[in-house]
């Protein structure tokens, strides 16, 4: 063997060797993005609908804390049509926090709601621009965000609720 056919084996080594790290990287040691939790509230949502459940009375809370009464539907259609996620998420008027919806599957972001304030329900998400799905089923998320009323100062506490998604063209 030739002196270049040496220095290309060896840069060909080196090449191959980075691009295992890279992966290895990649896969093992990357940490899963994470919602990003927005420091205050947006604004209401625009798909909005008031609940009418007729129960003014809130639910008890400690000082400085929340009281939040969830009533949804684990099953979401995606319509890639009209880049929109059909869900049933009510934040019943005893609720004292406005809460925010991020729809998850696989850790990423596709949608995300406004604030919904107690005494509203809400039945569509609209899809974030860049995502891009194929038609079929997927296991995601409902990523819950909750915020005071009066301050849109954002709350200690999120959950995750896992729901069933119907992708659609």
């Amino acid at each position: 063997m030739d002196r270049r056919s040496k220095t290309y084996l060896i840069l060909a080594t080196i090449i191959a060797l980075l691009a295992i790290c890279v992966a290895v990287w990649a896969l093992f040691f990357r940490a899963p993005e994470t919602p990003a939790d927005p420091e205050i509230s947006p604004v209401a949502d625009e798909h909005l609908t008031p609940t009418d459940d007729g129960d003014d009375e809130k639910m008890p809370q400690a000082e400085g804390g929340g009281a939040v009464n969830i009533t949804y539907s684990n099953e979401v259609t995606i319509s890639l049509a009209d880049a929109t996620a059909a869900v049933q998420i009510t934040n019943p008027t005893r609720s004292n926090q406005s809460m925010l919806i991020q729809l998850m599957i696989q850790d990423v972001k596709v949608g995300q709601s406004g604030t919904i304030p107690p005494g509203n329900q809400l039945t569509v998400i609209p899809l974030d621009e860049n995502i891009t799905l194929e038609p079929g089923t997927y296991e995601g998320m409902f990523h819950l965000l909750f915020f005071d009323v009066e301050t849109n100062e954002q709350a200690n506490l999120n959950t995750n609720i896992p729901v069933h998604i119907v992708v659609q063209s």
